[in-house]
């Protein structure tokens, strides 16, 4: 049997309940995609619109920063520049009286006179020298010409300056000029400011050494301190013991604090320009460059080994060489001899008048001589 299809009144026919359902998912899933479009739009317009106002935020620290940066490398690329040969040394302004940057680092290029070679030459003009040799302050500049006088820390001022340094951080206070970096933007990009200080100029607090008093004889002490003697300190104390493990230990001023037996001030520590932690230094020769030689093993040789010719093939330096006058013996004297004999003529002239003498002199001091006088604690002390 063959059923009618159902239809309405006006003739026309009823769609299927299938066909009204498929319509109506499709129209859900059409409207639910748009609004996840709309909710991922409006996500990432908010996340865009922080990530703006965010690195807006932080531009100027991301610029400080990278000036912070910038001006490091610059103060070791100085660092490198100036001090850099063996053949420099170092000095705080504070030695000028009055100084106006009395903590800034200058670099002088090393000299000797060379009397040794010459010692009949004319005297050295020393403040020419000091003039001449100077290369420059250790801090930043507009000017950077400024900086190869010496005559600026003892009156310049920095220009623009920005405090590096701080007595409560520091223990004295040290500015340098800001310089501003060029370009376009040059309101937006800043500057920055450098200083370079040394500690070599400062007692250390946490030497290591003997611990027993009683082992130490008094003219010990007279002839080579086992550390520096802080009794006159305001901030700290001259402890009893516990010196060798207080050497690895205390590894900065503010440890210093923790200790109870070291430290006897309260608060800041006002005489960090005065004390460090962290003083080395290297026995570079600053005349002639590389390092020093270092006399003290052949010193510490027995007579007889000192004053041998040669050690297994290895010439005695310390011994006559073949221009030693005979007068020496086998001595090698430190530098040459003046006369051969023990006197030098000497001719005095007032015109029309003359008259001629001989002068006396000394015998020039030998490696002996510089052995024995190394020698001498051994002798004296008992330690």
């Amino acid at each position: 049997m063959k059923l009618a299809q159902p239809s309405r009144e006006d003739g026309r026919k009823l769609l299927p309940r299938r066909s009204i359902a498929k319509s109506g998912f499709a129209l859900v899933i059409t409207l639910s995609l748009m609004v996840l479009l709309v909710v991922i739009a409006v996500g990432l317009l908010t996340l865009g619109t922080i990530s703006l106002r965010k690195t807006s935020a932080e531009a100027g620290t991301i610029t400080a920063r990278n000036n912070a940066r910038l001006a490091i490398l610059l103060a070791v690329g100085e660092l490198q520049k100036n001090l850099g040969d063996d053949r420099r040394v170092t000095a705080d302004a504070s030695m000028f009286e009055g100084a106006a940057n009395p903590h800034a680092l200058g670099v002088w290029k090393s000299w000797s006179p060379k009397l040794a070679d010459s010692p009949l030459g004319a005297a050295p003009k020393y403040a020419t020298e000091k003039e001449s040799r100077f290369v420059g302050w250790m801090t930043s500049s507009g000017k950077p010409k400024d900086l190869e006088s010496v005559d600026w820390a003892k009156t310049g001022a920095s220009l623009d300056p920005v405090g590096l340094f701080s007595e409560d951080a520091d223990g004295f206070t040290l500015s340098g000029s800001r310089v501003k970096l060029p370009g376009a933007q040059a309101g937006l990009r800043g500057g920055f400011a450098w200083a370079v200080v040394q500690d070599a100029t400062k007692a250390k607090i946490n030497i290591s050494g003997p611990e027993d008093a009683n082992d130490r004889d008094i003219n010990d002490e007279l002839q080579a301190q086992a550390r520096p003697n802080l009794v006159k300190s305001d901030n700290f104390k001259q402890a009893p013991d516990g010196w060798a493990s207080r050497a690895g230990r205390v590894l900065s001023l503010e440890q210093a604090k923790l200790d109870p037996d070291l430290y006897k001030g309260t608060g800041t520590i006002k005489e960090k320009a005065d004390f460090t932690t962290n003083g080395y230094g290297l026995l570079t020769d600053v005349v002639n460059g590389g390092l020093k030689t270092d006399l003290s093993l052949a010193f510490e040789m027995d007579k007889d080994s000192f004053e041998k010719d040669d050690w297994n093939g290895i010439k005695n330096p310390l011994r006559a060489k073949s221009t030693t006058p005979k007068a020496y013996g086998s001595q090698g004297p430190l530098f040459r001899p003046m006369s051969i004999s023990g006197s030098v003529p000497v001719e005095l002239r007032f015109n029309p008048a003359s008259t001629s003498f001989q002068f006396p002199v000394a015998a020039v001091p030998t490696f002996d001589t510089l052995r024995s006088y190394y020698r001498t604690p051994f002798h004296l002390y008992s330690t």
